[in-house]
Order: C-alpha cells, then structure tokens, then sequence
C-alpha cells in the first residue's frame, strides 16, 4: 500500500500527492490524513475502504506483537498464483 506525503488539507501538493500514490492502484493511504478507496461503484469503493481498514488494524496489531513475518517474492508469487483458482475446486465439490 503506498502512502502519499503529508501536505496541508485542501491543497494542491496534497491532490498530487495522492494521485501520484494511486496511479496503478484503487486505494492509498495519506499521510496524517486518512485514505481514499476508489471502486468502479460505490459499493465497490466501500468494500475497498473496508479492506484497507482491515489489513491496517491487522498490520498495527502485528506490529504489538513484533512485527510481520515478510514472505518472499518467490512465496508472494506463489500465493497469488493459487488466489486464481480459489474457491473454484471447493464450488465444483459442492455442485
């Protein structure tokens, strides 16, 4: 997740700040500010906003207990690869 800057709300350095740290992206953090989740629908967008609120209190309440355990690219891939077919072996089963 990147996180813009901080700038002064309502400014021009903020606005490009947080467009910088959405390109490629559908949600960022700004700093001392909050976010923005982007979605193709509002309810899309709110889902969005949901999961970063989500993954940032699982992030802090790792940090109480000493930090994540990082995986490496090699189990990042990994993990996104088997995220393709997920759920779809468990809806043929149950069919």
């Amino acid at each position: 997740m990147r996180c813009a800057p901080y700038a002064t709300f309502g400014t021009k350095e903020l606005s490009d700040h947080a467009l910088a740290a959405l390109e490629g992206r559908m949600a960022c953090l700004l700093a001392n500010h909050g976010m923005i989740a982007l979605g193709e629908s509002l309810e899309k967008a709110l889902w969005r906003a949901v999961e970063l609120e989500t993954i940032a209190r699982q992030y802090y309440f790792s940090l109480l207990i000493g930090g994540p355990v990082l995986l490496s690219d090699e189990q990042i891939a990994e993990t996104a690869a088997k995220f393709a077919t997920y759920g779809i072996e468990e809806t043929k089963s149950a069919a």
